[in-house]
């Protein structure tokens, strides 16, 4: 047996053995094989019409464009906190957008936070309220958390466990309901959910400018 038959009888298998896993991976979602066993994910877009549209959910606001709308009424707007930070938020201008998480370890205890953009300074009267629920695959909805004006002005980064029931399965939906007269002053740097404690993130850089919005939902470990 010459050198080039013994090499096809090597090239023959090995062949057989990639074919046989070309289907799967080719068939398979790339969010599946990728975040199967991920910790954390991290919204800082909502999916929907684009902000200039008129049917937009939310507007998209850089950082230094809300510090110089706060200057001007003698506030400064407080940083983009970590783990993930971009300096743009969105601005709810509709009074319900819905955020699907999916692709979290199935089984485990998650907990969302939520870095809205707060300020220093004077503080202005607002009466809308803000109401934060999860909805699980199956449709059923349950409230996790109200907040006021006063988290404007909060040193801490809103917090609250996601009920087990509704987030076993490793999906989900974030409802975010705003009542108020008039829509735009909330705004969200970003939302996070974790099984992890916070200060176990760590910093995640972004991968865009402070000028571009980022690319959606992402997954880390």
């Amino acid at each position: 047996m010459n050198t080039r038959q013994k090499s096809m009888l090597f090239i023959r298998p090995l062949c057989f053995i990639i074919l046989m896993y070309i289907p799967v991976l080719a068939g398979e979602p790339d969010f599946i094989s990728a975040t199967a066993l991920k910790e954390t994910f991290i919204i800082n877009e909502v999916s929907g019409p684009p902000d200039t549209s008129s049917d937009a959910l939310v507007s998209y606001i850089d950082y230094r464009t809300i510090n110089s709308r706060a200057k001007s009424m003698r506030q400064t707007t407080v940083d983009d906190a970590a783990p993930y930070i971009d300096n743009i938020a969105f601005f709810l201008v509709q009074p319900r957008i819905e955020c699907p998480v999916n692709g979290l370890e199935k089984g485990k205890n998650y907990t969302i936070f939520i870095d809205f953009v707060r300020y220093r300074g004077k503080r202005i009267p607002f009466d809308g309220t803000l109401k934060i629920f999860i909805k699980d695959a199956y449709g059923n909805e349950q409230l996790i958390g109200t907040v006021d004006s006063s988290i404007f002005y909060s040193d801490k980064i809103f917090s609250a466990e996601i009920p087990f029931n509704l987030s076993y399965s490793g999906s989900f939906a974030i409802i975010i309901h705003e009542y108020s007269m008039k829509t735009g002053n909330w705004g969200i740097w970003d939302i996070i959910v974790t099984s992890k404690r916070f200060d176990e993130i760590g910093e995640i850089k972004s991968e865009t400018t402070p000028q571009l919005k980022d690319s959606g939902t992402k997954i880390f470990d």
